[in-house]
């Protein structure tokens, strides 16, 4: 090959990676420290690397430029252990100096149990490794600019709320306090030994708040570099908390989370002014740029003070609680240099988010802010200002009954849009403004419209809704999107509400009671609710006549016959992307057999007395279940067979598949709104 220019062989470097397009809209900042290449892409740099030098050496520079040596569950095997690579690369005096981001620790969606934590498992090697490895590592890297670390978290122990576990929480956490204190100890001894005279970024995320308190010892010596002296030289620092260790911070999370097996020994809010004095040296010399903040039990900022030297250019704040003021207080010193906010989960206790946006809305550089599930705490002094329904999860919007607040956020929006097409950046997209505020504008067109075509738009906005009934999981509610609608404003949740009950399909979690969810839901709900779905039949004789008696506008009711199961859906996160009309090779419909009614009579779901005419009892069986074969007995030719009946008018509708890999590509592999829009269809018409 003939000698070419440096700058070619980049180029063909990069075009060979085929790095990702920033898109400003939906990131706060661009940086090349982090790590956003596929696998693909980093195995054709390495095969890039073996073409001659001056590929080998432009290669490098990308490849080398972020190292991950994370431990990611049974995916690791001791041939490749991630920290005996770092120590291999650190070793090498050529890609050493290359590095600039080093992320080490666990990863995030990892959490062993009880057993993968005894001495000898992989997770207790990691975390010995990581304390005799990690110093010896980080003073080979000199051009370390960004440091990631991930320290190990503890959710998945099932130990339920304080007190519950008995005598067996003390010897748990015992056991995971071993690797959490040798890996922070790691940590803290990394930086207060070996000088890091590049590194700006620091993203610090550990197990409690506690944990923090190992960067303030109480003696020290003139060997230890202070910790002050570290955080003062970064310009991005992330403080990170993993593990819920009170029962009440979990109504916002995901449904699988638990509590720590910290939660007894180490609770977060004790100990939350120790990751916040981090925060608080890192602004004392006025080089911080961005401020990100994470908790996971509520994390109260009304501790911290900032000063007034900071001068953030970016602010994430998630999971935390703080008054108006202190949220003033943390924003008024970057009047002049803020441009991106992003709030998620963010609670005030006083004040209102309308004193917080139309401050905001005065920042002269600010182009880009995103608020996910803001509200306020359902125990501050604003507290009646909190909006009625519970949340379940995503959105952009704030969680408030008070108009001005969703003014507020409007004009914040439009200005920062306004900035942005000053400043030359991406404008936001139809569908991120729709997120960021449904009240885009001062006057709500929705709002001006006749009230009967309101009515109307709720009846269609409401299609499809679902809630998921399940009282041994926090939230016990959870519910699709379709909710938010009612979060706009005052006006909107009172006109809708009764729409979105009648409208709202409401799934039974296992072993969960009709007589427990009425009981749950207020009066306007109870009266309003028209069809129940996955009500175990078996729970009660009187199952068919408890659902009327309790729900005065109940209209269908699916009995759920044989083991119950949780849905196989996340009811938060699904989007309804439509789908091919579901295939069948064959269809009967009709009245029950004799012996049909025979089999419906020893399950005692017939003769079926629901107390009040006009509500169709549904149900659906698979034939190649063995409990349902004696129901409809399956065809040879048509082994695969899906049948739904109308127990109040003992009609059927039979649908069946000559193939059983068709079946399962048909109906079983099927999206899950796929499936639930054919299953309501075929009730739909057995239902009339």
């Amino acid at each position: 090959m003939l000698p070419l220019p440096p700058e070619l062989y980049d180029a063909i470097t990069i075009l060979v990676e085929r790095p990702r397009s920033f898109d400003n809209r939906y990131a706060l900042r661009h940086d090349g420290t982090y790590d956003d290449r596929s696998r693909e892409a980093r195995k054709r740099l390495s095969i890039l690397r073996l073409v001659n030098r001056p590929f080998c050496q432009s290669a490098s520079i990308r490849l080398f430029r972020c190292i991950r040596a994370t431990v990611l569950g049974s995916s690791v095997s001791t041939d490749r252990w991630p920290l005996a690579r770092l120590r291999e690369l650190c070793a090498s005096p050529s890609c050493a100096p290359l590095v600039r981001r080093l992320e080490v620790g666990y990863h995030y969606f990892d959490h062993p149990g009880p057993d993968e934590w005894v001495p000898g498992s992989r997770y207790q090697l990691y975390a010995e490794d990581a304390a005799r490895l990690l110093p010896v590592c980080l003073a080979a890297l000199p051009n370390l600019e960004a440091l990631d670390v991930r320290g190990p978290s503890f959710p998945s122990l099932n130990l339920g709320p304080a007190g519950s576990a008995g005598s067996t929480a003390p010897s748990i956490s015992s056991l995971v306090e071993v690797p959490m204190r040798m890996f922070t100890d790691a940590v803290v001894s990394a930086l207060r030994y070996i000088p890091l005279p590049r590194l700006a970024e620091l993203n610090l995320r550990l197990a409690v708040t506690h944990e923090f308190g190992a960067f303030f010892p109480e003696h020290t010596t003139p060997c230890h570099i202070p910790i002050g002296d570290v955080m003062r030289r970064l310009r991005h620092l992330e403080i990170s908390i993993s593990d819920f260790t009170e029962s009440d911070s979990r109504v916002t999370v995901r449904r699988d989370a638990s509590l720590s097996a910290l939660a007894g020994v180490h609770p977060n809010p004790r100990f939350a002014a120790l990751p916040l004095s981090l925060v608080e040296l890192a602004a004392t010399s006025g080089n911080l740029e961005l401020l990100s903040i994470r908790g996971s039990d509520m994390l109260d900022l009304d501790v911290l003070r900032l000063g007034n030297g900071v001068s953030l250019r970016h602010l994430v704040l998630t999971r935390v609680s703080a008054s108006a003021e202190t949220m003033l207080h943390i924003l008024e010193p970057s009047r002049h240099t803020l441009r991106g906010v992003r709030l998620t989960q963010v609670e005030l206790k006083a004040g209102t988010w309308h004193d917080v946006l139309a401050a905001l809305a005065t920042f002269p550089l600010l182009c880009y802010f995103n608020v996910g599930s803001g509200g306020y705490s359902r125990s501050g002094a604003s507290r009646h200002l909190a909006a009625p329904l519970p949340v379940t999860g995503g959105g952009s919007y704030i969680r408030s009954v008070e108009q001005a607040d969703h003014d507020a956020l409007g004009a914040l929006q439009r200005h920062a849009a306004r900035n942005r097409n000053g400043a030359g950046l991406l404008p936001y997209q139809r569908r991120d403004q729709m997120e960021n505020n449904s009240s885009i504008q001062r006057e709500p067109s929705l709002l001006q419209l006749p009230a009967e075509l309101r009515l109307a738009i709720y009846y269609f906005v409401f299609q499809g809704s679902r809630i998921e009934y399940d009282p041994t999981r926090r939230p016990v509610f959870r519910a699709t999107r379709h909710w938010t609608v009612l979060a706009t404003c005052k006006q909107v949740y009172d006109e809708g509400r009764a729409e979105y009950w009648r409208e709202t399909r409401v799934y039974m979690g296992p072993g969960s009671g009709i007589a427990d969810l009425a009981a749950r839901l207020p009066s306007f709900a109870r009266d309003g609710v028209r069809h129940i779905r996955r009500l175990d039949a078996s729970s009660s004789r009187d199952t068919p006549s408890c659902p009327t008696r309790l729900f005065a506008g109940l209209r269908t009711c699916e009995l759920l016959i044989g083991p119950s199961t949780r849905l196989a859906f996340d009811i938060c996160e699904q989007v309804d992307d439509g789908g091919p009309d579901s295939p069948r090779e064959k269809v009967r419909s009709g009245v029950l057999t004799a012996g049909t009614r025979r089999f419906l009579e020893r399950r005692r779901l017939l003769p079926l007395d629901d107390g009040r005419r006009g509500v169709a009892f549904l149900a659906q069986f698979n034939t190649t279940w063995e409990d349902h074969r004696p129901l409809f007995p399956p065809d040879p030719a048509y082994p695969e067979t899906l049948c739904f009946v109308n127990l109040s008018t003992e009609r059927f509708r039979c649908l069946s598949w000559r193939d059983a890999e068709e079946f399962k590509r048909d109906y079983r592999y099927r999206g899950t709104e796929d499936r639930i829009r054919f299953e309501e269809e075929q009730f739909a018409d057995l239902a009339v």
